[in-house]
């Protein structure tokens, strides 16, 4: 009986043991999981900190969608992510920029320009995030496209100071861009939005410049004509054949009135 009675207590004992065992370790995983949330967040709240250090976030006067300035409106969206630093985002624009411009004026494309400031460490004065904000500037006197042309013409390299803000409105002046546009760059109005935007955009998977979305999904660069080719080709043979039909359904019309005199 004894014995039977010590056997009882010693599983009793063990039982407690692992019982307790498992409470510290719930509670250690609950403790691990509380702290990385809270590691998680404080990195988020520094992120936005960092970008938008102390700016105003003032909306722009110019069309705005999604976060991009709006440069034509057509059945067939484009989003470029750029970067007025970035030697790549000069090189696109130089191959493709002159055809885009031809899409949007011919109605073809809603074509979206979201001017971002990803490569501030790129220079000594944030010049990515200054000159995306003097570039919305422009925007709001409907001259984005001849400033955007003009940035990339002077495009300074990377790992330098960048043009001053002297040099953007030279630039800009030089582009005839009027209004309040000189002012605008001085006071760096833009600088919150621009923060704003490039937080939002590598939130969404923009890490890195050029890049293009068409009707929302993200493409190689170098594919993009094609495809765009293919899309308005395909949008044109579809205007066509409702054309075609139309007309038959007419003269089919035509022939019933006539069958019926």
């Amino acid at each position: 009986m004894a014995k039977r009675y010590e056997k009882k207590k010693e599983a009793a004992r063990i039982a407690q043991q692992q019982q307790a065992r498992e409470q510290r370790r719930r509670q250690l995983i609950l403790g691990g999981t509380i702290v990385g949330v809270v590691l998680v967040l404080a990195a988020v709240v520094g992120v936005g900190f960092y970008l938008n250090q102390g700016y105003p976030v003032n909306k722009p006067k110019a069309e705005i969608e999604d976060g991009g300035v709006v440069l034509s409106e057509g059945p067939i969206t484009v989003d470029l992510y750029e970067d007025f630093i970035c030697p790549a985002c000069k090189s696109f624009t130089d191959q493709n920029g002159e055809q885009l411009d031809k899409y949007a004026a011919d109605g073809e494309i809603t074509l979206r320009f979201h001017p971002l400031g990803l490569l501030d460490n790129m220079s000594s004065t944030k010049y990515s995030s200054r000159s995306a904000a003097a570039s919305v500037c422009a925007a709001d006197e409907d001259k984005f496209s001849e400033y955007k042309t003009s940035l990339f013409a002077e495009q300074p390299p990377e790992n330098g100071p960048g043009l001053t803000d002297e040099k953007l409105i030279e630039i800009g002046e030089k582009a005839k861009i009027g209004g309040s546009f000189s002012q605008c760059v001085k006071d760096e109005k833009y600088r919150g939005w621009v923060d704003e935007q490039t937080q939002k955009a590598t939130g969404e998977g923009v890490t890195s410049t050029p890049m293009v979305k068409v009707d929302g999904k993200e493409v190689e660069t170098a594919n993009l004509m094609q495809l765009l080719d293919e899309k308005i080709g395909a949008g044109d043979k579809e205007k066509a054949d409702d054309g075609k039909d139309s007309g038959d359904s007419e003269e089919g019309k035509e022939e019933d009135d006539s069958s019926s005199d």
